[in-house]
């Protein structure tokens, strides 16, 4: 099958946790977010970046950026179907709150 590009939100979350309230850039002259995105079963599929293929990658939100880029070719990231099955892809970043929609089950 084909690979699925997919790219990482940042925002503000709602008074639950449980969602974002509002999509937003991360602060102009902040550092870059780096998010490590991962498959939990790299048999069903992998994640695909221009580093290669692998159970985990990274992919980097830049300052003025409320996402990730959204293709491989500008430094995103794609879901790899390798073999029928199910995995989770999370997305994780130090300093930052995961919302339910930061793993979905593929």
């Amino acid at each position: 099958s084909n690979n699925d590009p997919f790219w990482v939100n940042v925002g503000v979350l709602n008074a639950a946790g449980t969602g974002i309230t509002n999509f937003q850039p991360v602060r102009p002259g902040a550092a870059p977010l780096t998010v490590t995105v991962s498959s939990s079963d790299a048999s069903v599929g992998q994640l695909n970046t221009t580093a290669g293929s692998a159970q985990s990658r990274t992919v980097t939100i830049q300052p003025g950026q409320g996402n990730s880029p959204t293709s491989v070719a500008t430094g995103g990231v794609a879901f790899d179907p390798i073999a029928a099955g199910q995995t989770t892809v999370s997305a994780t970043a130090p300093g930052v709150t995961p919302v339910a929609s930061a793993s979905q089950q593929v």
